[in-house]
């Protein structure tokens, strides 16, 4: 047994406070204030990112060579590095972004029966709806389709990896 185990918790709380250590209560008082802080910066954020949303779409339908350009860099290089690299599995994602803004505006014309030129003019249209909805689908459609292209690549250029030993599979 090791010297400490000797003494109790009162006094080694004592040897402490007599070195100049004190015992501190977890004081999470600034916690709310930074939670309300960072919720406003948040919100924010929202309000400002969807009341430009349609300029991105815009530049989209103005680059669309250059989105599909890079939609099919950002493929090639996925295929080149058969899935298996979590970074250009991220620059897949990130080629998925363009290409996901750019086919925003058939939902927007599917749900609301006018075109999307038509739909910026109408004042009368619930654009913020609308903006929010894009914010939510800008970010799960390229996750879902670039995880799903990701399972094809894999499935398809992959290979087997039963000697990989860097797939931390057990067995």
């Amino acid at each position: 047994m090791s010297r400490i185990d000797k003494h109790t918790d009162e006094d080694l709380q004592y040897e402490l406070e007599s070195r100049g250590y004190h015992v501190s209560q977890d004081d999470s008082g600034g916690l709310g204030c930074s939670l309300i802080i960072g919720a406003v910066i948040i919100i924010a954020l929202i309000h400002y990112g969807a009341a430009f949303i349609h300029y991105f779409i815009a530049l989209s339908h103005y680059y669309y060579w250059t989105v599909y350009t890079i939609f099919f860099v950002g493929l090639i290089i996925t295929i080149l590095g058969k899935g298996q690299q979590k970074f250009l599995n991220f620059l897949l994602y990130l080629s998925l972004l363009p290409i996901a803004t750019y086919l925003y505006t058939f939902i927007i014309e599917s749900t609301e029966g006018i075109s999307y030129s038509d739909f910026i003019e109408n004042a009368k249209t619930g654009f913020l709806k609308h903006a929010l909805i894009y914010l939510f689908y800008i970010v799960i459609v390229p996750f879902i389709a670039a995880k799903i292209i990701n399972f094809l690549v894999r499935v398809t250029f992959g290979g087997d990896n039963s000697n990989n030993d860097s797939t931390n599979l057990p067995g």
